[in-house]
Order: structure tokens, then sequence, then C-alpha cells
């Protein structure tokens, strides 16, 4: 499979790259080695149609154009229902918002992003959605909270051991100093402490 993009540049696939895989899934693989994510991929055959994403691709050789979009204008209202959807783990709003292609690292007035609701309320599902699309695994509202602080606080084991395995901050502080090895151990939450501190988080460090 070859993929040409609007620069007139070029990507060869391998046949087991893209044979028997949807649209999606091949997106998914570009996204590795072009660094664009799928949400922002767009492919038309060589007679201009568009190839939904969940077509499958024969072993035939095909020829594909790829298109790169820029993110949908942002605006307060746009933005709030892509929170929400993360709040309520709306998987298919939020996957419909981030395929348009929303940027993932919108915020509230709060400075609260997306991913900091889905962190925040225990959704995994959404959480990997925005991370796929992109969202920033440490960005912090205006009082200095990222997603693992919020985690934490609220002891959604599952969430912080997702973050800590894709390289979130343990040791970040809020304004306050406090590091979410500090608000879990004030909220009773042990098991999140005890995994914090098994993957490397300060236990020494004091709050302001």
């Amino acid at each position: 499979m070859e993929v040409r993009f609007l620069s007139g540049a070029s990507l060869a696939l391998a046949q087991d790259e893209f044979e028997g895989k949807t649209a999606k899934t091949v997106k998914q693989a570009l996204a590795v080695q072009i660094g664009v994510t799928r949400f922002r991929q767009r492919l038309f055959s060589e007679h201009g149609s568009e190839i939904p994403d969940d077509e499958v691709f024969a072993s035939a050789p095909v020829k594909l154009q790829m298109v790169v979009l820029d993110f949908y204008p942002a605006d307060a209202q746009r933005n709030q229902q892509v929170i929400s959807a993360s709040m309520d783990n709306d998987l298919i709003a939020l996957e419909k918002f981030l395929n348009s292609p929303s940027n993932p690292n919108v915020a509230d007035e709060n400075g609260n992003a997306p991913l900091l609701y889905a962190a925040g309320n225990g959704h995994v599902e959404s959480m990997l959605l925005l991370l796929e699309a992109g969202a920033d695994k440490d960005q912090a509202n205006n009082q200095g909270a990222t997603p693992l602080f919020i985690a934490a606080r609220n002891g959604h084991l599952d969430v912080v051991r997702y973050l800590v395995e894709v390289g979130a901050d343990k040791d970040q502080a809020n304004n306050q100093g406090a590091t979410p090895s500090h608000i879990a151990a004030r909220n009773g939450h042990l098991d999140v402490v005890r995994h914090l501190v098994e993957a490397g988080a300060g236990k020494d460090q004091a709050e302001n």
C-alpha cells in the first residue's frame, strides 16, 4: 500500500500492515509513523472518495491519498460538549468530537481539561480515547492539579495505574505543594499511595 500526502511525500506500508485490517487500524499504525493522531487523518481512494474507518483493506495493491486536518475552531459551547462527553464517559459522542477533529486539550474556565474530568471520574475508556487523540497527560488546572492528582485524590486506582504506565509525572505538585501521593494519603487511599511509591513517587517531598 502506498499512502501519498498533499505535500507530494509518500509512505509505503507492507502487506501485513494493512491486509485484512480496517482503515481505523491503518490510521493508528500511520499515527506512530507520522506523528499525527488517527482523528486528524482522512484517507481517500485513488478516485477521490473518502474511506470510512470500518472499511477492510484487501490484499490487492492500493494507492491512497492522505489529508491531515487542523483542529476545528474552538468555542465555549464545543469545548463544554467535549468536556461533558469525557465527564459522562459518553464514548460515542467523545469519539465523534475528537474525529471532527477537536483539540483534546481544551479547558473550561477553571482550567479543567477533558482528560482531568475523565480521570477524576474513573473513566478509563474516555481517558484512552483522549490520550490517543494527543491529550496532555500532565495538563494542570488553575489550582495546579493534574489528571493523576485528581485520580489519586478520588481513589481511582485503575486510572492511576494507567497514567503512571504512560509516563505521567508522579511528583508534580499542585499550587499548595501537594503531590498525588500526598492527596491520596490524606484521603485514605492506601492502595493508591502504595502503587505510586512502588512506581517511584517521592515519599518525603514536603508541601508548601
